[in-house]
């Protein structure tokens, strides 16, 4: 995705995304390839996320896993970064919400 495709709105919330994620590990190329994919699951309207963008990841560890707040996964386990899921505790790390996220 080029820039040139970008909304002025979409384009700052990318980068703050790629900040996010290289702030959180990932390498630049990484970073850009989920900033994109995020921009399309907005523009889809597509309600998954990435751990890599949650408040409640902590390093690599899912601060609110285990009961009774995602019961189906481990306490102290490491979510697959890789894969947009739903989560019910999701809290996005830079504050915006679905609706946010569709009118950006």
């Amino acid at each position: 995705m080029t820039q040139c495709d970008l909304t002025p709105a979409e384009n700052a919330l990318r980068e703050r995304r790629i900040q996010l994620f290289r702030q959180r590990g990932a390498d630049p190329d990484l970073a850009e390839q989920r900033a994109d994919r995020l921009v399309q699951r907005d523009r889809e309207g597509d309600t998954r996320a990435y751990c890599g963008e949650c408040w409640h990841l902590r390093g690599a560890v899912c601060s609110v896993a285990g009961p009774p707040r995602r019961p189906h996964a481990a306490r102290g386990s490491e979510p697959d970064q890789t894969v947009l899921h739903r989560c019910a505790p999701f809290v996005d790390a830079l504050g915006m919400t679905v609706a946010r996220r569709k009118a950006a």
